[in-house]
């Protein structure tokens, strides 16, 4: 039996895909929103503890007093590696500065401690915020500059949702939505939590699941102007995208994307690679070009299931394949084995943890992981500390060690790293009929 599970604002999906049968198991979840960016050169600032002046007039309100620098003089590993790559596009770490706070700025922790305990005496919490709603799933980090998900509560109109972060260390997060109008749906749709951001073609993409063999549904990408292109494809369940040497979008599901529905049932991790060009043609089939290959199937490393993918600052790429009711294991793909053309690498293996599990967040150095036991119910925070081999095109990654623990059982969180390594945590507020969450954002320390 394979497990699909589809994530929704407002509910929770879980599909358990058999041959020949299906059972849909959906329960009311709460609706929580999240939070705002980074700054990649920030990251390598924090070791003197000074901002640059190039930072934004947000992180200057926000780190008010605490600068001694005059500019930004460190160079990060992907700006090395986009000067190298001139035809890339653009990726997250791109995005517009923003600031959750410095690593100097530890804020008192009186609301997280309640919830949840730090096992990590390296970090702190540098960011605070309230927001509207709990229940958060499948955050991915936008090109707005902060958190991005998708409302998919209206199935013919989902909603793209950008979480905009004030320019202080603490305060409220607002929500901008986008509706997106997308017509002849089947009738039993299923839409993701996710939407991401693609470096690539200015595309924002979405997906959602129906039933039938083989669970067909649609990617759904959406440009400036709302207009759509759409793939077929069966049970997407989780995206990221990268933009090296062109752009690539992955994604573990059940087939490749194409252009008529497809029968597979084959739970595995996929790629799609940008062929033609934002002016020219822009598509993820290669059609008449040669030089663009066709969707294809990278690796089905356990017995037949999706988990979830996300990438780290650098754009290496971390995926979970899950064997439902054992265990699973998360495989790493350095940056230059998933680039855009590039053919199926078995990747690294990072661990193999028992249950399930949808929120994997890397923030270049740790990957952090909630896993779930095998009736969903979420277990403390993992952290897998890895290092990069360019030159071996490996990851390696140390032992388990606990991050979070959760002060009440069954606590589910909700993690996303954005552009610069600062991991952004969302849980509800403590309560009966909770109506807000919190969003904290954690930093290492100053030396």
């Amino acid at each position: 039996m394979k497990e699909f599970k589809n994530v929704r604002l407002g509910a929770t999906c879980a599909l358990l895909l058999g041959l020949g049968a299906s059972t849909v198991a959906c329960a009311d979840d709460e609706v929580l929103p999240s939070t705002g960016g980074a700054d990649a050169a920030d990251a390598a600032d924090g070791a003197d503890g000074a901002e640059g002046a190039s930072d934004t007039a947000a992180e200057a309100a926000t780190d008010a007093g605490s600068d001694t620098s005059t500019g930004d003089a460190d160079a990060t590993v992907q700006d090395a590696a986009d000067a190298a790559n001139p035809a890339e596009t653009g990726d997250a770490s791109d995005a517009a500065k923003t600031d959750g706070g410095t690593a100097a700025d530890c804020l008192p922790t009186t609301e997280f401690a309640a919830l949840l305990q730090l096992q990590d005496a390296s970090k702190c919490v540098v960011g605070q915020y309230s927001v509207t709603g709990t229940g958060l799933n499948g955050l991915t980090w936008g090109r707005h500059g902060g958190p991005l998900g998708l409302d998919g509560s209206s199935a013919a109109s989902p909603t793209i949702v950008r979480y905009q972060v004030p320019a202080t260390a603490t305060g409220t997060l607002t929500l901008a939505k986008q509706a997106v109008s997308v017509p002849s749906l089947p009738t039993a749709t299923y839409w993701g939590s996710q939407a991401v951001d693609l470096p690539f073609f200015g595309w924002t993409a979405i997906a959602y699941t129906g039933s039938g063999t083989g669970f067909p549904g649609e990617l759904v990408l959406v440009d400036a102007s709302a207009n759509l292109t759409r793939y077929d494809v069966n049970g997407l369940f989780s995206m990221n995208a990268v933009g090296l040497s062109g752009g690539r979008l992955l994604y573990t599901g059940l087939s490749t994307i194409g252009t008529t529905t497809s029968t597979s049932n084959v739970g595995a991790l996929y790629a799609a690679d940008a062929c033609g060009s934002a002016s020219v043609s822009p598509r993820l089939l290669p059609g008449a070009d040669a030089t663009c290959k066709a969707p294809q199937q990278l690796g089905t490393w356990k017995s037949g299931s999706s988990g979830p993918v996300t990438k780290d600052p650098n754009e290496n790429v971390f995926a979970a394949l899950i064997t439902y009711g054992a265990d699973q294991e998360i495989r790493g793909f350095e940056r230059s084995t998933i680039a855009h053309n590039a053919s199926p690498a078995a990747g690294s293996t990072i661990a193999t943890v028992a249950g399930g599990g949808t929120e994997l967040a890397a923030d270049g150095t740790t990957l952090f992981f909630q896993p779930t036991d095998n009736s969903y119910v979420a277990q403390d925070v993992v952290a897998f500390d890895y290092t990069v081999d360019v030159a071996a095109k490996k990851i390696n990654a140390a032992a388990q060690r606990s991050f979070l623990k959760l002060a009440t059982a069954g606590t589910a969180v909700s993690l996303v790293a954005d552009g610069q390594g600062r991991l952004w945590v969302a849980v509800a507020k403590p309560g009966a009929g909770a109506t807000e969450s919190w969003v904290f954002v954690l930093r290492n320390k100053t030396p």
